[in-house]
């Protein structure tokens, strides 16, 4: 049976809220005065943009840290339960082995995307598009507060992660939006996109859209999405073909910089520029910030 959903915002929210312990490494120069260790955390409790039932849609406002983009980890125990058992069923992690898996197979395509999904993945595992690098602290702080309201080996979600900027007198600050349900697919974010078209009339600008590939390691049921392509639920840090049109469309029509797709350990980072390289499978509504299914 599946668990239920859990309180929006958890006690002590995995380290989120400003009283709690983190587990961040220090940096060189905390190491040296012999300082704190700076901790991986968001600012206080999100503030609510919209939620219909499990469905919620959330921001916070911060300013700009070296933390953020570390790969400090968050004290969150579900977020280090997941990895545990996750890393306990799958003993190599290492991101280009997950992707070589896809295309490195004497079973000639199933379709015509597979075949583009095989030939992205290897673009991304040789190299040739995007940068796959550890988790970072902002990313793995998202997907541990998703981690703490679902079961995520028992029952996998996906989120929406977007990520607007400016950069003032005063510094960088960040609003990070996120969508998400109990459902595999997050809920569309259509008062997030109201306010994100908002945030870009006022000078800023959408800096990432952040998406999580999960793990169907505990459920019934056939992968989704790129994880389909290995055929055993393994979770690929590569965008599906329809993520791909789905950023095209947000570099068109909101100016995305850069797409993030994370499967809790490793994250492919790929430029705007470089998503021409990848093939795509058209889906309707990508412009509207809706899921890319």
């Amino acid at each position: 049976m599946r668990s239920s959903v859990k309180a929006l915002v958890p006690a002590c929210a995995l380290a989120l809220a400003s009283g709690c312990g983190g587990a961040g490494g220090p940096t060189e120069g905390a190491a040296q005065r012999h300082e704190p260790a700076a901790t991986c955390r968001l600012p206080g409790t999100p503030a609510l943009v919209h939620r219909d039932g499990s469905a919620v849609q959330l921001v916070w406002e911060l300013e700009d840290a070296p933390v953020l983009w570390s790969d400090a980890l968050p004290a969150s125990e579900a977020f280090a339960a997941f990895r545990a058992e996750v890393a306990r069923r799958v003993p190599d992690l290492d991101p280009r082995a997950l992707l070589r898996r896809t295309y490195e197979r004497d079973e000639p395509p199933a379709d015509e995307d597979d075949r583009k999904q095989r030939g992205n993945n290897r673009l991304i595992a040789e190299g040739e598009v995007g940068r796959l690098r550890p988790i970072n602290c902002l990313e793995a702080a998202l997907v541990a507060y998703q981690a703490e309201r679902v079961p995520t080996i028992e029952r996998p979600t996906e989120l929406h992660g977007i990520i607007v900027s400016r950069t003032g007198a005063a510094g960088t600050r960040h609003r990070v939006y996120v969508a998400a349900s109990d459902e595999l697919f997050p809920p569309k974010p259509e008062q997030i996109v109201e306010r994100v078209d908002a945030d870009l009339a006022a000078g800023w600008h959408l800096a990432a859209h952040l998406h999580n590939h999960t793990w169907h390691l505990g459920e019934a049921g056939a992968a989704s999405g790129a994880a389909a392509a290995t055929g055993d639920g393994v979770a690929l840090p590569a965008p599906s073909t329809p993520d791909v049109h789905y950023y095209r469309a947000l570099r068109a029509s909101r100016g995305l910089r850069r797409a993030l797709v994370t499967n809790g350990f490793h994250t492919v980072e790929i430029d705007a520029a470089e998503l021409d390289a990848l093939e795509a499978r058209e889906v309707a509504g990508a412009a509207g910030l809706t899921p890319a299914r």
